[in-house]
Order: C-alpha cells, then structure tokens, then sequence
C-alpha cells in the first residue's frame, strides 16, 4: 500500500508530517484529509482561512492539495 504525508500550511507557518500513514489509495487519503480538515475547521474559535494540506507520496512528490476553504462542512 502507498505511504502518505499529510503536511499542513496554514499561511506562513507550515508543519510537516513526519510520520506519515499507509492508505489503499490517493482517494482514501483525500478522504482522510477532508476528514480532519472538518474536525479542525469546526473547533470553537479556529482560524483555518488559508490553512491547506500538502499530500506527498513516499518519495515527497505532491501529489494533492487540499484547501479548507474549498471544503463545505
């Protein structure tokens, strides 16, 4: 199974993952990012307007962005 890091960028600051996940397929991390993203937007007083997570392969390759703001919760 592919391996993927799930680097966070919220304006400036950017947070990489170091440890990474396996996950059967590109779509199954998008959907764990979408995931977390809505956890983290719905918290009481969070400022995610700019905030994105970097997917990148196991090789660092970015192979998908994923924008809060793009996501309806």
């Amino acid at each position: 199974m592919p391996w993927y890091f799930f680097n966070m960028r919220n304006g400036n600051h950017y947070l990489p993952d170091l440890e990474g996940c396996e996950l059967p397929s590109l779509g199954a991390a998008r959907i764990r990012a979408a995931q977390v993203s809505r956890e983290m937007i719905n918290r009481p007083g969070s400022r995610w307007d700019s905030a994105a997570f970097e997917i990148t392969d196991a090789d660092g390759r970015l192979v998908l962005m994923l924008r809060f703001r793009d996501l309806s919760t």
